[in-house]
This record gives structure tokens, C-alpha cells and sequence, in this order.
């Protein structure tokens, strides 16, 4: 089966940080476009494309490796504000006078697997069927992070975690809505830092998005979607 995100052409565009490649497709009337962020050791060749299917079938898409990343030029932020500057500076780049962010947990493949299919033999299946589903991009671009990307990758997860340049103090500040997914087991923050990072967001911006339950996990999703644990 052949997918929309498999042959859409990879672009690049100049910011003031680096030449940020990209991919736009789907609903292009759509607006405000919705735009992935990368997760952690990562590139825009690992977004399951049955998963970008589902977004594009409603939404503009735009994908990017952030500075540093695979085929974009620059270099890896070593701090989650850094990260999220030359996000800007790409959106900025594009000309989008606004945008909705989307992105996964900071994870590794072993990760991505547990977070979002679970342990047992049907999910497992599952999980390696979306990893399958790469293939026929990473086959041809072998796109991947490299070590020293990467490293400094894990140095601004270190440091947000180490309390340097974490915004607990500032969440109260954001005035749009925020839509905070959990995902089928929550290894990636656990319930507790959830909960406190509700409590510091207005009452007025949270969107907390519940995991369905066992019973609805084991329902058939409308059209066939292949994410029981959707949260857009």
C-alpha cells in the first residue's frame, strides 16, 4: 500500500539558523497548517505515513528536520528553548503567520513501541508494522541523526531535567489552547508531572485528551484508521 507522504518532494527553505529541509502536503486550503516536530534521534522520514495519511486526509502538513538534523543544515540546540527557536525560525521562513505544533515524546524506537502499542503479541505486531511502514522512505534517503546530533539532543533533555531552562514557572503564561495527549502507557512522564503541568496551565488553554479505554482499544476505528490511541 502506497501512501501520500511517501512521494511528496522534500524541500528546503533559508532561515537565519540553518536551510531547513521540509515536506508540505495535504489539505493546502486548511488553516492554520500543522506542523511535526521530530522526536528524539529522529527525522521527518520516521512519522508513520499511515499516521500522516489520517492528518493530511483534513489538514495542511508540513514536516521538517530542526537545525542540525539529517539533511538540514546548522546545528543541534543543546537546550529545549534553543530546539524550539529554530522551530520558529523555520515557521518564520515559510512565511506562516501562525501554526499548530505537533510532536511525540522525546523516545527511542524501543520507546515509540511500548509508548504507543503496548507489550502484548497483537500490539507488538502492530508497532513493527508501523516501523515497517518507514521502509520505503528510509530505504532511499537512509536518513538518520547523527551521533553528535543526537548527543546534543540528550544534553537538552539532561538539562531540562537538571531544571536548566525549564518552564514549570512560566506555563501560566501560555494563552492558546494546549492539547496534552497520553499515550497507551505513560513510561514517557508518568501521571504525576502531567497532572502538575495541568494544574500550572490555565484552566482556560488545557485540552486534556484522555487514552481510550481497553475496552474501546479493542473496538474497530471508523474507516479503518490504524491509531486505536489517537489523541488529534
Amino acid at each position: 500500500m502506497s501512501f501520500i507522504s511517501d512521494s511528496v518532494t522534500t524541500r528546503h527553505i533559508k532561515g537565519k539558523s540553518a536551510v531547513y529541509a521540509y515536506r508540505d502536503f495535504g489539505v493546502a486550503s486548511s488553516a492554520p497548517p500543522l506542523v511535526l516536530l521530530t522526536r528524539f534521534r529522529g527525522t521527518m522520514d520516521h512519522w508513520d505515513p499511515a499516521f500522516l495519511e489520517v492528518l493530511a486526509g483534513e489538514r495542511r502538513v508540513i514536516l521538517f528536520d530542526n537545525a542540525g538534523v539529517s539533511e538540514s543544515t546548522g546545528e543541534v540546540a543543546t537546550t529545549f528553548a534553543g530546539m524550539a527557536e529554530t522551530a520558529v525560525d523555520f515557521i518564520t521562513a515559510l512565511g506562516l503567520k501562525g501554526a499548530q505544533v505537533m510532536t511525540t515524546p522525546l523516545s527511542t524506537e524501543e520507546h515509540f513501541l511500548y509508548l504507543f502499542f503496548g507489550r502484548d503479541e497483537e500490539s507488538e505486531r502492530n508497532g513493527r508494522e508501523s516501523l515497517r511502514r518507514l521502509e520505503p522512505r528510509l530505504s532511499k534517503s537512509r536518513a538518520e541523526v547523527a551521533p553528535e546530533a543526537w548527543g546534543r539532543q540528550l544534553q537538552a533533555i539532561m538539562e531540562w531535567a537538571g531544571g536548566n531552562g525549564a518552564a514549570w514557572s512560566r506555563l501560566q503564561e501560555i494563552t492558546i489552547p494546549v492539547h496534552r495527549g497520553s499515550h497507551r502507557h505513560t513510561a514517557d512522564d508518568g501521571p504525576g508531572i502531567r497532572y502538575h503541568a495541568s494544574q500550572r496551565l490555565c484552566e482556560t488553554v488545557v485540552r486534556q485528551m484522555a487514552p481510550r479505554s481497553e475496552e474501546q482499544m479493542d473496538r474497530p476505528l471508523p474507516r479503518g484508521r490504524p491509531y486505536p490511541g489517537r489523541t488529534f
